[in-house]
């Protein structure tokens, strides 16, 4: 990890830590007081806005970030022709069309491919890019996604997004987010998921899934280290499981 991606990372995280009084609490970058992101990269805990490593996925997100396998080198170096998610193979819509976080990421993980040359998901296309999903979940989410030239899929909620490939089982990507008192749990599907469950307490919760992206928000009581993990069901029948370490995430 170069010094200058440290450096970037503080000085484009830093602003995120504190809350301006009245702020717009439309804009989670000038209100976050509390975020937690959980995405399949390296797990590893930051008490704080200090060094981001970024070994197989990218955390747009501040105050606190987990993350949980998977290094720089699972993103396979290939010319990307269709992801297994139908919605990011679409006619171009033109890079005013992408949304604004979903650009926010998309910078990100270009500045990802200046610093650390080699390393990253690839150049982010986001002419290519797709709202999964829409007015989600009490504080109204958006999910969008967009693809890279490597083959990978990166995805957002509130700028707090990663990127991860949908190739193999289990055909989806994941990332869970905790923010303004929500902890959502959600993705990338590829066209041959039928249907995702969360795991919560041993129990499964139906996730919202169309346009191959998922969303599910944990309800009132549930917390976050009782998530164990993801099921996806494929149109065949078959089930895949992503499973969390032992203790929740």
């Amino acid at each position: 990890m170069s010094n200058s991606l440290d450096t970037m990372l503080s000085e484009r995280f830093s602003g995120q830590c504190e809350a301006p009084p009245g702020a717009d609490l439309a804009d989670v970058r000038r209100r976050a007081r509390h975020l937690v992101v959980l995405t399949q990269a390296r797990r590893l805990r930051q008490p704080g806005v200090r060094r981001l490593p970024l070994r197989g996925s990218l955390l747009v997100a501040a105050v606190a970030v987990l993350a949980g396998g998977g290094t720089a080198a699972a993103f396979a170096v290939r010319a990307l022709t269709e992801t297994p998610a139908s919605a990011l193979n679409g006619p171009a819509h033109g890079r005013d069309a992408t949304p604004a976080d979903a650009l926010d990421l998309a910078q990100a993980v270009e500045r990802w491919g200046v610093e650390l040359p080699g390393s990253g998901p690839g150049e982010p296309l986001t002419d290519r890019s797709a709202t999964l999903l829409s007015d989600v979940g009490s504080q109204h989410d958006t999910v969008s996604a967009f693809p890279t030239s490597h083959g990978a899929v990166c995805f957002e909620i509130r700028a707090a997004g990663t990127c991860n490939t949908l190739d193999g089982s289990p055909g989806i990507t994941w990332a869970i987010l905790s923010a303004l008192g929500s902890t959502r749990v959600y993705g990338v599907a590829a066209d041959g998921v039928a249907r995702v469950q969360v795991n919560v307490g041993g129990l499964l919760h139906e996730a919202t899934l169309r346009n191959n992206g998922y969303f599910y928000e944990l309800e009132k009581g549930m917390r976050l280290r009782d998530v164990r993990g993801i099921t996806a069901t494929w149109k065949d029948g078959s089930t895949r499981e992503v499973t969390m370490p032992p203790g929740g995430p």
